[in-house]
């Protein structure tokens, strides 16, 4: 009797365990998705406040080595404002994209210019982090 007893028992804990797990596993998506407006906004500051070099270190790792070679890639370029819109999140959630409103300056000349950049952020379950999967914008 207390090995038929010991092997439900048994068979109970793995079961209550592989349900634990799975809860788990959903509550990683849906904090991946959670995880996406915070480091979109973080990108913006960084934007916002000439922090170039923060900005670049989000970007997908080989778009970063040919920006970290650049001090300030917009030199005599002010941003005053970031923002973004709706985004459309990939069904297996490892993917958003969306477009975002820059609105900037040159200090020479004082009249504030606008890009619309589509974005792409790609979450890498590694680093567990969401990476820019494109270029700084072109501020010209």
């Amino acid at each position: 009797m207390p090995i038929r007893l010991t092997a439900l028992v048994t068979v109970i804990a793995a079961l209550w365990l592989l349900t634990a797990c799975k809860a788990l596993d959903t509550l990683t998506a849906k904090d991946r998705v959670e995880s996406l407006e915070p480091a979109i906004r973080l990108f913006a500051v960084h934007m916002r406040w000439g922090r170039y070099q923060e900005a670049a270190s989000m970007l997908q790792p080989g778009t970063r080595r040919e920006i970290a070679r650049k001090i300030n890639p917009y030199p005599n370029i002010r941003i005053t404002e970031v923002i973004s819109n709706r985004w459309i999140i990939s069904p297996d959630e490892s993917k958003a994209t969306g477009k975002v409103r820059i609105s900037y300056y040159k200090e020479n000349s004082g009249i504030v210019r606008t890009v619309v950049q589509q974005q792409t952020w790609i979450y890498n379950e590694q680093n567990r982090q969401w990476y820019l999967d494109n270029d700084l914008p072109d501020l010209r």
